[in-house]
């Protein structure tokens, strides 16, 4: 599996004469077939992002608005147990907790945060290192925690079960990964727009 971001460019879509963002996707290989499993939304990173002209964060049509993704120098990965041992030990720490609070209003506390999780599911701690460049001035590096347990989070609902899998409806279904991530990315621009 490899896990890189790609960069969406709209033309004429929100901000400026053409908007450029990151995104993540992930791409896996099967056999010698290679077949896009995600791709997300548009991210800008909570960040207003400088105009083409350098001047402002506000859009202008006379150039882009810009914000790209260059490389991932690094992606630590640890794991830090099932997430079976994690909410084991969650629960034992809050039921001390229920137990010496001084009224007990939080009987069933333990009984709400009770989830259907699937306790096989590894978690893990990573930090990646992701360098961009905005309005083509300026080159930012980001560290991001957290990026493998989403694309875990989102392999556990339906590609889960298909993954190792290649049959037709994969082509159908990729074509269809990616009109849902365009689409995503257009709403993106125009809320962009009305803010900036």
């Amino acid at each position: 599996m490899w896990v890189s971001f790609l960069k969406y460019h709209g033309w004429e879509s929100g901000c400026g004469s053409s908007t450029y963002r990151p995104a993540l996707l992930t791409l896996v290989r099967y056999d010698d077939k290679y077949k896009i499993e995600m791709m997300s939304g548009a991210f800008d990173f909570g960040m207003d992002v400088l105009s083409f002209d350098g001047k402002s964060m506000k859009c202008h049509d006379d150039g882009p608005n810009v914000l790209s993704p260059n490389s991932i120098p690094f992606w630590k990965i640890t794991k830090v147990g099932n997430l079976k041992e994690t909410d084991n030990e969650k629960r034992a720490s809050e039921k001390t907790q229920v137990q010496n609070a001084p009224n007990n209003e939080n009987d069933h506390k333990e009984e709400e945060n009770k989830e259907k999780l699937d306790y096989n599911t590894p978690e893990y701690k990573d930090l990646m290192g992701l360098t961009i460049s905005e309005a083509d001035r300026n080159v930012k590096y980001l560290f991001i925690s957290n990026i493998i347990n989403y694309v875990m989070e989102a392999f556990k609902t339906s590609s889960l079960r298909r993954l190792g899998s290649f049959d037709e409806s994969i082509y159908t279904e990729m074509v269809d990964i990616e009109k849902c991530a365009v689409l995503d990315f257009l709403e993106y621009c125009k809320e962009y727009e009305k803010t900036h």
